[in-house]
């Protein structure tokens, strides 16, 4: 815009406006009129070289369609960014945090969980290129690390829970791949009891800030 301005006052400037010749051309009424001969001649040239142009362009072959990335379409796997990447994993958890009113035991776990799945990843983690079958791939990855099944679907619970927000939230679209992969059933989990908490898991929670300050402010409840 700036450049179209300096352009319009060098010509303001270069040219008196007052003498140049217009034409008057009505298209769909067929009407063409110039100041004399002369100038109709130069008129009816710029008309042809116009035509040839229309010409040129409508026997042109249309740009070919933008081919889909090989393998199997993000639309097919039941989720679709709303931006080219959207979201990281961790980026929707400060939003949902933001948000939410959750426990302060339940954040850390939140945190840590989403941590490991970002390491897992082995990428930035956008939500929307998390797949089916890299939930699956993370449940082998913990099962190979000696969690049980409890553990297994509650950090897999986790990652669902952020994902149906994302799409509550219109960050996501389609379904949740973390949907429907617990590996326990309600029954089993009502009969089965309660595992014991991982090492880790306990050093979470009590270096959360929320535990450091309790044990400032009661040192017997922690």
């Amino acid at each position: 815009m700036i450049r179209a301005t300096k352009l319009l006052e060098a010509v303001a400037v270069s040219f008196d406006l007052s003498k140049i010749r217009k034409y008057e051309l009505d298209l769909s009424n067929g009407i063409v009129r110039a100041d004399g001969p002369e100038d109709h001649g130069r008129l009816m040239d710029a008309l042809d070289m116009l035509l040839k142009v229309k010409q040129a362009t409508r026997s042109a072959p249309p740009a070919p369609a933008p081919q889909p990335p090989q393998g199997e379409p993000v639309e097919s796997l039941g989720i679709r960014p709303a931006t080219q990447h959207g979201l990281t994993l961790l980026e929707l958890l400060d939003k949902y945090l933001l948000l939410k009113q959750v426990k302060p035991a339940t954040v850390t776990a939140l945190r840590n969980t989403c941590k490991e799945f970002t390491t897992f990843f082995q990428s930035k983690c956008y939500i929307a290129d998390i797949l089916v079958s890299d939930i699956t791939r993370y449940q082998e990855f913990m099962a190979g690390k000696g969690n049980v099944p409890r553990t297994i679907d509650g950090k897999v619970g986790y990652i669902k829970t952020l994902l149906n927000f994302a799409i509550k939230q219109g960050y996501l679209t389609g379904k949740n791949p973390a949907e429907n992969m617990s590996l326990l059933t309600k029954q089993q989990k009502l009969t089965g009891g309660y595992a014991i908490f991982e090492l880790d898991e306990i050093k979470a929670i009590f270096d959360s800030e929320y535990f450091r300050k309790q044990k400032e402010s009661d040192p017997d409840y922690y």
